[in-house]
C-alpha cells in the first residue's frame, strides 16, 4: 500500500495505516480516531460484518468515503464500493482441491477464520457445497 501510494505522490500526500489484528473493538477505535483526524477516505477490511457497521456508517455520514476491501460491513449504503476476489469461487476451489487430493475419502477439520467475517461465512458455505458431493469426505469439526 505504501509503495503504491509512493507511485502517486502528486495525488496522495499522506497515508495513515492501522492494524487492529482483527480485533473489532480496536478497529472501531482506530476508525473513530481516523475520522477525528479528518481523513479524506477510508479503506477497511472489516473484522466482522456487524461490529463495524455503525462506525463505518458514521464516516460516510460525515462525508468520508469508505471502501471495503476483502471483508465488508452488513449495510451496503455504509460504503461506496467493495473490492474482493470471489470468495465463493475460492471456497469451492480449495474444497475441490482437498477432495481430489484425498482421493474423495477422508476426514477434514475446518479452520474457517473469524466468525462473522463475510469471507469466512461465504467460503464455509462454498466448502460445504463441494464436500456434500463427496460421500467419502467427512467434516469432523468446523
Amino acid at each position: 500500500m505504501f509503495w503504491a501510494a509512493g507511485q502517486h505522490r502528486d495525488e496522495i500526500t499522506h497515508l495513515l495505516a492501522t492494524d487492529a489484528n482483527d480485533d473489532p473493538s480496536k478497529q472501531i477505535a482506530d476508525i473513530q480516531d481516523l475520522i477525528s483526524q479528518g481523513v479524506d477516505v477510508l479503506l477497511i477490511a472489516a473484522a466482522t460484518e456487524d461490529a463495524l457497521d455503525s462506525v463505518v456508517g458514521r464516516a460516510m455520514e460525515q462525508g468520508i468515503p469508505v471502501i471495503m476491501v476483502d471483508r465488508k460491513v452488513k449495510t451496503a449504503s455504509n460504503y461506496i464500493t467493495y473490492i474482493t476476489a470471489s470468495d465463493w469461487a475460492l471456497g469451492r476451489l480449495e474444497a475441490l482441491w482437498l477432495c481430489e487430493t484425498l482421493g474423495g475419502k477422508g476426514n477434514i477439520v475446518m479452520l474457517p477464520g473469524i466468525a462473522g467475517s463475510s469471507v469466512a461465512e461465504i467460503r464455509i458455505k462454498a466448502n460445504e457445497e463441494v464436500f456434500g458431493k463427496f460421500p467419502g469426505i467427512k467434516v469432523l469439526e468446523k
